[in-house]
């Protein structure tokens, strides 16, 4: 082989290596400039769409100002560029969407503008299509924290205040909608062309505080049950008064359609004006309509109710009022319920002086709930009573009470002389009366009075009970009343078992181990001493106290009561153990008796 053959091919290489390796052209060198650009860019708007944020989206919409007619639909709309991962997520869509992520279904969002309804909450419009055929414009409301407005329905499910205004699909071509949407309203028509035409129209309200609630367009009211009732027309129906109450936002009148109790709103002015001064049981002619209200909350609710327009008396009632009853209330002191008598204030605040005058003759003989008005007085003249007390008539027995029935039966020798027997006799005491029942009726054009009431009575000592009913008439002028007579049923007496746990129980003043307390009505409370504990000058004796009603045990707890020895003033000497504010003279009188009386026997 040529020697020279090696060196040949070492020089083509070179020569070879050197063309392949020429400098880049221009057209070369853009096209690198363009794709190492072009990289950047897609990694700088992958990092933008990490950092998305609600504000950059509220800015970049249009600004529509109310009202706005949306019809958005297929012939219409302008596609804009649509929202990425990061920004459906962020806008949190799935709340209204949740099928966005599910096989089968695809959705596309798209901005189209924004609202200022309110400087409590945004308000954006977005395009949703579903699939290749329906489209749809969805109005969102988000919080100032840019987080999505949501509330509870009345059914307790949570709800987002996000509404659907616009609609259109291309598969059949039935079905469209369209809404107007204006500073506190959203009005939504529904249109389907199928067989037969429907258009439906749905008006929606926009609280202050963002949330979206249906109005209501089919309307029923107490005052025409089974009627359907429609907005702002004028009705009128005959009602019976019972009361005003203006307790309220709205001030309303209160009564009852046959047998159904019914409420209206009404704005005139019944201090200045005579004509609307009613009385409970009063027949009234009432014009009136279906109108809005707001409710009180965080965002004022839109809501409908009866409005009264005028009311006119036209008669008043003749059947009895019921002015007692007894119900369980709760009593904080003692932290139970206890059975206690109500008074019906709404007769109360337009009664008559004859009708006063009745119901004080016949409270002033038997017990309502009277206990001594902090310490007993040396006369007995500080002895409160429910009913005296309601119609302002001062203590039992008092002048102010005497001097009214005086003044009013001063034409009645057998009243004046009844009402000399005037006793003061506190709740609680070893024999007592008391109502469970009372009924007032007044016959106007007879100018008669009936009160028909019931009466328990009880004799602690003699462990028996009775009751009774019975029904005094009256007659009376503008000026004096006269009793008439009595009807009085027979007496039921019963006996009951006073030993209630199988111990010696006692009323007796003197300490004992046991005793009774009558609370009203067929109720009876036990004190039995469970235990006594004595630590120098201090004793802690420990009751188990046990509540009967109508003879049967309903409730069981435990009171402990301490007694000082080294204080000479017996009321001061008692505390009852974890009550910080007890104070004895505040208790049942019977219960002082009986404490009071552990003082002298625990200290001997």
């Amino acid at each position: 082989m040529n020697k020279k053959t090696p060196i040949f091919l070492l020089i083509v290489t070179l020569i070879f290596t050197a063309c392949t390796n020429k400098p880049k052209t221009t057209n070369e060198q853009t096209k690198v400039q363009k794709t190492e650009t072009n990289e950047l860019i897609e990694t700088n708007q992958l990092k933008n769409d990490s950092l998305v944020d609600f504000s950059k989206i509220w800015e970049n919409l249009p600004l529509k100002n109310v009202p706005v007619l949306d019809t958005t639909n297929f012939d219409n709309i302008t596609d804009v560029k649509e929202f990425n991962k990061q920004e459906i997520k962020m806008l949190q869509l799935d709340k209204m969407y949740p099928e966005i992520d599910k096989e089968g279904y695809t959705f596309r969002f798209m901005p189209s503008y924004k609202l200022k309804l309110s400087d409590q909450f945004y308000t954006i419009v977005l395009n949703v299509y579903k699939g290749e055929n329906e489209l749809e414009s969805i109005l969102i409301h988000y919080d100032l924290e840019k987080r999505l407005s949501q509330y509870y329905s009345e059914d307790g499910a949570l709800k987002t205040n996000s509404l659907v205004i616009a609609y259109d699909e291309i598969a059949e071509g039935w079905s469209r909608k369209h809404g107007k949407i204006e500073q506190q309203f959203v009005t939504v028509i529904d249109e389907f062309y199928g067989n037969t035409t429907q258009i439906d129209t749905t008006q929606f309200q926009i609280t202050p505080n963002g949330d979206i609630h249906r109005i209501k367009k089919k309307f029923t009211s107490n005052i025409r049950l089974g009627e359907a009732i429609t907005l702002d027309k004028t009705y009128t129906d005959t009602i019976m008064f019972s009361a005003y109450n203006d307790d309220y936002d709205y001030r309303m009148i209160e009564g009852e359609k046959r047998g159904t109790k019914v409420s209206l709103v009404y704005q005139w002015d019944r201090d200045t004006h005579d004509a609307y001064h009613f009385k409970y049981g009063d027949f009234l002619v009432v014009e009136w309509k279906m109108d809005s209200i707001f409710l009180a909350g965080d965002g004022e609710t839109l809501d409908f109710r009866e409005w009264a327009i005028n009311a006119k008396r036209i008669a008043s009632h003749q059947k009895p009022v019921k002015f007692l009853w007894r119900e369980e209330k709760f009593d904080e002191k003692s932290n139970q319920d206890v059975n206690s008598i109500f008074l019906n204030e709404s007769f109360i605040e337009s009664i008559s002086n004859p009708e006063k005058a009745a119901l004080a003759f016949v409270a002033t003989f038997i017990g309502n709930e009277c206990s001594w008005d902090g310490r007993v007085n040396e006369d007995r003249s500080n002895l409160r009573c429910k009913i005296l007390t309601a119609l302002d008539l001062g203590y039992q027995c008092s002048e102010q009470h005497l001097g009214f029935l005086r003044n009013w039966f001063s034409k009645d020798a057998i009243a004046l002389k009844k009402l000399t027997a005037c006793g003061t006799m506190p709740e609680g005491a070893t024999v007592q009366t008391t109502f469970d029942e009372i009924f007032i009726n007044t016959d106007k054009e007879a100018k008669t009075i009936s009160v028909t009431y019931e009466v328990q009575g009880i004799h602690m000592r003699e462990s028996k009970s009775w009751n009774y009913t019975q029904i005094d008439y009256f007659e009376y002028t503008n000026e004096t009343i006269q009793w008439l007579n009595s009807e009085k049923s027979q007496v039921i007496e019963k006996t009951f078992d006073n030993n209630l746990d199988k111990q010696e129980l006692s009323t007796s003043p003197k300490a004992s181990k046991s005793f009774v307390i009558s609370c009203g009505s067929g109720c009876a409370m036990t004190y039995s001493e469970q235990s006594r504990i004595k630590k120098e000058h201090v004793i802690e004796t420990v009751f188990k106290v046990e509540r009967y009603t109508n003879e049967k045990r309903i409730e069981e707890y435990v009171e402990t009561y301490v007694f000082s020895c080294a204080n000479s003033n017996k009321t001061e000497q008692i505390t009852r153990k974890g009550d910080s504010d007890f104070n004895i003279e505040n208790q049942h009188p019977v219960l002082q008796e009986h404490l009071t009386s552990y003082v002298s026997q625990v200290c001997e």
